[in-house]
């Protein structure tokens, strides 16, 4: 006989392919899920359709970050006055998803919750209050990272936790790489804030150039950090080494990565912020080269210390400088395919197998 299809709702305040995080991760795995199960979003999808998908909220204006709560309200709102019992299961992409099921719904469904590691950092009394409920009443978590489940462990040690890490979209093709004569490229791919250690680079950057001058240090990404790294640069006078390359296509980040010999992202952990897992590691590894990352947060879980890449301590200027060196004069060289290998593990249909092991016992 065959097995019923379950009836799965996934709420998400934001779907997207190319915008990034959380949205990216939601976008491949809603395209797989789809395939199992008779799927609905409750949630806004931007860029592209999603096939056999019901969507209840419809979303065609141009992503606006400053709209992220709103659009969480919105979906509170809409669930005051529908009944979701219907669905077998619910996944929630964060805890304040959850908030349309755990108190906007008299006979909820059983609801599992998608845990990334920021969200559970720095919270008010209150707000840690609310997610404590919404946890403690939730099915099971999903944490990014063993970091992540430590964390939810310690915070909420009664509650089940899978560590299911992040997919990539693996059908990327690897572009040429266009010549650079004999330069050796480092390359960051980031959103430009404080917290991705872009000034250690810098600094790492600035004493290695002096005897390597072909070395080329290209940073992708676009953020509020712009301004404190453009003076960084002139007065170490780098503008001929440096390059702030801006926001990017998807297609042009992966020609840039193609061009680059060695990724660097050196994130440490703040007050309030924290690297969960680290993507941009899986997408330099996916193009065939190596990565410089740090013991911060989930990023063990992202770099494999001594095969896809090198790990070093946070804010160390002078381990990333002697690393990258080691890198230049090749006394370390890893392997592409296995780079690639292991970039490819995190394919959207084998991260989303996980999710249909965890959620349907598929």
């Amino acid at each position: 006989m065959r097995k019923k299809r379950e009836k799965l709702l996934v709420i998400s305040s934001c779907i997207s392919r190319t915008i990034g995080g959380i949205s990216n991760t939601l976008y491949y795995l809603v395209n797989e899920l789809a395939a199992s199960s008779d799927l609905t979003i409750l949630g806004y999808l931007f860029d592209e359709k999603i096939d056999n998908v019901n969507i209840l909220m419809k979303q065609n204006r141009k992503f606006l970050i400053e709209e992220h709560f709103r659009r969480k309200v919105r979906i509170w709102l809409y669930s005051i006055f529908k009944n979701y019992s219907k669905y077998d299961k619910v996944l929630c992409a964060a805890w304040t998803e959850a908030i349309a099921i755990a108190f906007f719904q008299r006979k909820r469904p059983p609801y599992y919750v998608m845990v990334h590691g920021n969200e559970l950092m720095g919270e008010s009394y209150l707000k840690c209050r609310l997610r404590d409920y919404i946890i403690n009443h939730s099915e099971k978590l999903f944490a990014n990272s063993e970091y992540t489940k430590n964390v939810c462990n310690k915070k909420w040690p009664s509650k089940e936790c899978a560590v299911i890490h992040p997919p990539i979209d693996v059908t990327v093709k690897k572009p040429d790489r266009e010549k650079n004569d004999d330069k050796f490229t480092v390359i960051t791919v980031s959103r430009l804030e404080k917290r991705k250690g872009i000034q250690y680079a810098v600094k790492a950057v600035a004493r290695l150039s002096k005897k390597y001058p072909n070395l080329v240090y290209r940073i992708v990404g676009g953020g509020d950090y712009r301004d404190t790294l453009e003076r960084l640069i002139a007065s170490h006078q780098l503008e001929k080494n440096i390059v702030l390359v801006g926001r990017v296509s998807e297609g042009e980040k992966y020609q840039e990565l193609a061009n680059s010999d060695l990724f660097v992202m050196p994130s440490f952990k703040t007050e309030n912020s924290v690297e969960g897992f680290g993507v941009s590691y899986l997408e330099a590894n996916l193009m065939g080269i190596p990565v410089i990352g740090t013991y911060s947060g989930g990023i063990p879980d992202a770099v494999i210390d001594g095969k896809t890449g090198v790990l070093i301590g946070e804010k160390d200027v002078d381990a990333l400088e002697k690393t990258i060196e080691k890198f230049i004069n090749r006394e370390l060289q890893f392997s592409s395919e296995t780079c690639i290998d292991w970039a490819f593990e995190h394919s959207s249909k084998k991260v989303a197998e996980k999710y249909q092991k965890e959620l349907m016992g598929i």
